[in-house]
């Protein structure tokens, strides 16, 4: 038996697309179970009526004000499926994705994990090229699933292995990095796609979450000796300023190109189709979301620590 995950709010201009992807595929789940976090618009109504209208069994679970990580384990623990599959609102899966993604637990007992891959699907350059800073398609056993596109066997569940409940956002990657220890296989064929949303505030927006939530984690998340070792290195500009002068920050300002350009080079080699417009676009908008991740993961290691005291507080 097979289950879906998915955890939904206020996406009532894209629910219904995910949902007639799924009922489409060469394998359908036995179960799809939703949880809602307290849509405002009309994406329970649109469930609701999916449900009535289609020969798909969809379980809905409404938790007013839960974040992602909450929604997901509730989702896991109300699944009943052997396979747990999930996948995100905002996303259209291939055809073959949950066949190809479910096919390797019953070649292998012992697998645990399988993790697929997903396309970005873009109007712009700006979607694009915040897409392709994003993604990272399955290559190796390093690889991190996003929680877009993966499942596990429900052993995995029944061994503790849980999305960390004090994070919105990063939560997947800290999940996927925990289940690197278990038995795991790649499976980029199966692949959902994802719609980068809105112009720049919306991407704004998306890379602050994303970095606040690597900040709530710090250790936890894998990112976090990349997101110091950038620190570092912005923090050249005013230390050499301050003891080389102008000569100290030229030095500084230097080495922070370095790094974007840097950034900018493993964009260009890792995709395939890239447009001239979409290398003018990242080259501003890598120092710019530089920055704002830097601000984010400031302001998430704030709000982790805050947390903690005020749990030692609650306990004291």
């Amino acid at each position: 038996m097979i289950s879906l995950v998915v955890t939904v709010l206020n996406e009532e201009g894209s629910i219904v697309e995910l949902l007639d992807s799924v009922v489409a595929g060469t394998v359908v789940p036995d179960e799809v179970v939703i949880v809602d976090a307290g849509s405002s618009d009309g994406t329970v109504a649109l469930i609701r009526r999916y449900a009535g209208e289609h020969d798909l069994k969809i379980g809905l679970i409404e938790q007013l004000g839960v974040n992602r990580s909450v929604g997901r384990n509730l989702g896991l623990a109300s699944a009943s499926g052997e396979v747990l599959a999930l996948t995100d609102a905002g996303c259209r899966v291939d055809s073959q994705w949950l066949e190809l993604l479910s096919k390797p637990f019953g070649e292998d007992e012992r697998l645990m994990v399988a993790r697929g891959g997903y396309r970005v699907v873009a109007t712009n350059s700006l979607q694009r090229v915040a897409g392709m800073l994003t993604a990272r398609q399955p290559d190796g056993d390093d690889y991190l699933s996003s929680s877009r596109s993966m499942a596990i066997r429900r052993d995995v569940w029944e061994q503790g292995y849980r999305y960390p409940e004090d994070l919105n956002t990063a939560e997947d990657l800290v999940f996927a990095y925990r289940l690197l220890a278990l038995a795991s296989v790649n499976v980029p064929e199966a692949v959902v796609d994802w719609r980068p949303q809105g112009g720049l505030w919306s991407v704004t927006k998306m890379f602050y979450g994303y970095s606040i939530g690597d900040g709530m984690a710090r250790q936890r998340s894998p990112h976090w000796k990349n997101v110091w070792l950038r620190t570092m290195v912005f923090m050249t500009v005013p230390v050499l300023s301050i003891f080389g002068g102008l000569v100290g920050a030229a030095i500084g300002l230097l080495l922070v190109m370095a790094m974007w350009l840097r950034r900018l080079g493993i964009l260009l080699v890792n995709t395939e189709q890239i447009t001239l417009m979409d290398i003018l676009v990242a080259a501003w908008l890598i120092p710019y979301l530089s920055v704002v991740t830097l601000v984010g993961y400031s302001v998430g290691v704030v709000r982790g620590l805050r947390s903690i005291g005020d749990a030692g507080l609650a306990t004291g």
